[in-house]
């Protein structure tokens, strides 16, 4: 690494690249533990792996290094926080772990800060190119290394089992030749173990089976036969898959060269890896140069690297021997019970997750052994510690489970965290397992109920963004979590298999969060695809209006999660689906009064709504579109009056929203068919509406009384009637000030962003340079890029052209 120098100046950016389990991150650690007094700045360590752990990561970053936020704690002011730490700072290093995609890294970093020193890992071979870094590439350790260190690793005195000097492997190479002369059986053994048909070089299995062989005193020659024992028995009998290699060489119309190629490679990923130009050409292989290029050019792309590691028998068969091994120890069963958990979470989880969520752990051993001998509330959570240690003790000694670091912290200040590391292949090497031996389901089911029992309600979410109630903390990391765990109950669902446990509320409470605290739709569809396939599958033997109804709101919340997300795929089929499973749910002299059906034709009218203004097709009057969207909303309203009617009232919620989005819809209209004054009335008695439904004591905020003032000074600053901008001038204050009260991560939110866009635009109307610059500012550091069409544009609608949050 090139040495840092004190004066600010441009940072030094480093790509390690390589397949899971070469040793990234270990390769990331290691730097830091030797050279952690280089940087008197700081260690900042954050996981790169999407959005939500970037956040996750900046929050830890900005508690750990106790950054004081200019405005409340959310997503956009922590950037800012630790954006101007680094302009303060230098002689830092920032490890950005697992950043496999260099478009979340640019989303965070446009430019990298500089005064200190970038290492990214990533299994992307393109992510140095697009950092304008050559990588570092991690290969798997040739067979002559890997027995080296297989050797050193298990004959080394235990304090020194991770140096590796020169001196030291100099002196572990003449035992190998020691071990050759004497025990020529054991010697080939330790051979064939760091060959391909082993465990193929790679530092994950390499790791794993050192322990193994020194915490049960076993030599090379009996781990190499539990190994066989274990592949034959355990794992592989009833893999029908295709060859890996095969497998992908098909994808690329290579199929004709899978003999010689696999021939040539053997069992070897480390030789595979290392084919170059001149091998593929020669007369072993006889690859056109055309189809050489190919094959160079797939290799470092589109490699499917998860598929090609989850298949290497050497990671999954070297820890299958550790699972069997750590299930005969004290507490065994108890640790696999938690590892089983884990495996379907983050890879990153907080223990105080499990300390403060026992009693949520279900009714298994596990949920006894963390509550054993727990008396009383007095010092209940420290007990619950000491035996989650204790559980977690065998699960360390074999290195499942890491504990972290701060995810930001300087030298002087590092601190012990409060969480547990599981690499990813691990993750899946007991998916896979399970599903071996058929336990996935109850697993998940398990996961499922802890969650959920974590998570609050959907009514309880929808306080969060629409009243004045802060979010638990928990929720981001509980989010990450669901969305891991996601990943495999979508393929149980999608094959039918039961779950004893109901995820349905779990995948639409985090769908609400994502949605509409964190302002992330497109990471909630997903969740709610998964929650339609739970419905379908836990409703089937239910009486039809009930199934009909449900059904109905999971479409439902499906379309309306696809609208924010600007998905159209499909959002029509699911709406239309969610209406006539509405009208199925009730009987026909019902629909004109059921406030689901008067929902969809809101959610409908503002998808066709969105579309008019995104595409411009509103500028060119496409009048079909724009009637459709007026009958949908008048549908919508007279529904929703008729059905609060029969509760003996006027009108509530939803004939409020309908009747200000028309109103919004009539102001946009080019050229407008009301006057002002009408679409005044229209605005005005939705405010006065919403005021009604959720501003009883006048002293009740709400998100949709804040868009409607918003959308009312809206209408006065284009009306450009200037005894009205006193009135402007007060709607978009009190509007502005309640979006920053409710939302906990109200920069992210366009609908806040348009209220400074109309306050600055006033301002310069009513020439008051002071506050137009305060408004100009909040909008330049919230907007970024998009500050100068912001700025420029004098249209709010073309600056804004969908600015709202969908109230469902």
């Amino acid at each position: 690494m090139d040495s840092l120098n004190p004066m600010k100046g441009a940072s030094v950016v480093h790509v390690i690249n390589g397949l899971p389990g070469c040793g990234k991150t270990e390769i990331s650690i290691q730097y830091v533990l030797k050279n952690i007094d280089l940087y008197s700045g700081g260690i900042i360590w954050i996981t790169a792996e999407s959005t939500s752990t970037m956040d996750y990561g900046f929050k830890h970053m900005c508690k750990t290094l106790r950054l004081t936020l200019k405005t409340d704690f959310n997503a956009v002011s922590i950037h800012n926080a630790i954006t101007d730490w680094f302009e303060e700072n230098v002689d830092w290093l920032m490890v950005l772990d697992n950043g496999d995609s260099a478009d979340v890294i640019n989303q965070y970093f446009p430019k990298f800060p500089d005064g200190g020193h970038i290492i990214i890992t990533s299994r992307d071979t393109k992510c140095g190119l697009k950092f304008g870094v050559k990588p570092f590439c991690v290969k798997p350790l040739t067979q002559e290394v890997a027995a080296l260190l297989l050797f050193r690793g298990v004959h080394a005195h235990e304090g020194d089992r991770l140096k590796h000097t020169i001196e030291q492997l100099r002196t572990a190479k003449a035992n190998m030749s020691e071990l050759e002369i004497h025990d020529k059986t054991n010697y080939y053994a330790l051979l064939w173990l760091a060959g391909p048909d082993g465990l193929d070089g790679l530092p994950l299995a390499l790791n794993a089976a050192i322990k193994y062989m020194t915490l049960n005193n076993r030599s090379f020659k009996d781990y190499k036969g539990y190994y066989l024992t274990c592949f034959e028995e355990e794992i592989f009998q009833n893999f029908k898959e295709e060859h890996p290699l095969k497998e992908w060489l098909k994808k690329y119309s290579l199929s004709e060269y899978f003999i010689p190629l696999s021939r040539k490679v053997q069992k070897s990923l480390a030789a595979f890896l290392d084919l170059t130009e001149e091998d593929l050409t020669s007369d072993d292989i006889n690859m056109t140069e055309n189809d050489a290029d190919k094959f160079i050019h797939a290799r470092m792309h589109n490699i499917d690297i998860e598929k090609w590691m989850l298949e290497r028998q050497s990671v999954i068969t070297t820890w299958s021997l550790t699972f069997n091994s750590i299930e005969e120890t004290q507490n065994g069963q108890e640790a696999v019970e938690l590892l089983h958990l884990c495996a379907f979470l983050s890879h990153t989880i907080s223990e105080e997750l499990f300390v403060k969520g026992a009693n949520r752990l279900g009714d298994g051993t596990l949920k006894n052994a963390m509550l054993q001998k727990v008396t009383s509330k007095h010092g209940e959570e420290d007990r619950i510690r000491r035996n989650l240690d204790e559980i977690l003790l065998s699960l360390r000694r074999y290195s499942l489970v890491g504990t972290t670091k701060e995810d930001a912290a300087s030298p002087s200040r590092y601190q012990q965290s409060k969480q547990l590391t599981i690499h990813r292949i691990l993750q899946e090497v007991i998916k896979l397992q399970l599903q071996k031996k058929t336990k996935i389901s109850n697993v998940v089911s398990h996961v499922i109920m802890f969650l959920t029992k974590w998570t609050p309600s959907e009514d309880e979410m929808r306080q969060y963004y629409t009243g004045p109630r802060t979010p638990p903390e928990l929720l981001e990391e509980l989010a990450l979590h669901t969305i891991a765990l996601n990943r495999s109950l979508s393929k149980l669902l999608s094959e039918k298999i039961i779950l004893s446990q109901n995820p349905v509320q779990l995948l639409n409470s985090i769908g609400l969060y994502l949605r509409h605290i964190k302002w992330r739709p497109v990471e909630a569809v997903p969740l709610y695809k998964s929650a339609l396939m739970a419905t379908k599958v836990l409703t089937a033997d239910e009486d039809p209006p009930l199934k009909n109804k449900r059904l109905g709101d999971a479409h439902f919340h499906l379309s309306s999660s696809l609208l924010e997300a600007k998905d159209e795929d499909g959002l029509l089929k699911h709406l239309h689906k969610s209406r006539a499973l509405y009208m199925e749910s009730c009987p026909e002299k019902e629909h004109d009064s059921n406030i689901d059906i008067a929902k969809v034709y809101y959610v409908e009218a503002s998808s066709t709504k969105d579309s008019l203004f995104l595409d411009r097709k509103f500028d060119s009057v496409d009048e079909k579109m724009i009637d459709s969207v007026f009958e949908m909303l008048k549908k919508s309203i007279a529904i929703s009056k008729k059905h609060y009617e029969r509760q003996g009232k006027d009108f509530g919620p939803w004939t409020a929203i309908a009747m200000h989005t028309l109103g919004v819809f009539h102001l946009q209209r080019k050229p407008m068919t009301l006057k002002f004054e009408d679409i005044e009335r229209i605005l005005s008695e939705s405010l006065e509406m919403k005021r009604k439904c959720w501003n009883t004591n006048g002293d009740q905020d709400h998100i949709s009384i804040a868009i409607g003032l918003t959308d009312l000074g809206r209408l006065y600053l284009v009306w450009k009637n200037e005894s009205k901008y006193k009135d402007a001038e007060n709607l978009l204050s009190e509007g502005f000030k309640m979006m920053e009260r409710l939302l906990p991560e109200y920069k992210n939110f366009n609908t806040w962003k348009l209220g400074a866009y109309l306050l600055m635009r006033l301002y310069m109307a009513l020439k008051n340079e002071r506050k137009t610059e305060e408004y100009k500012k909040i909008l330049r550091d919230a907007a970024g890029d998009l500050y100068d069409k912001y700025l420029h544009e004098e249209d709010p609608f073309k600056a804004f052209p969908v600015a709202r949050l969908l109230w469902v």
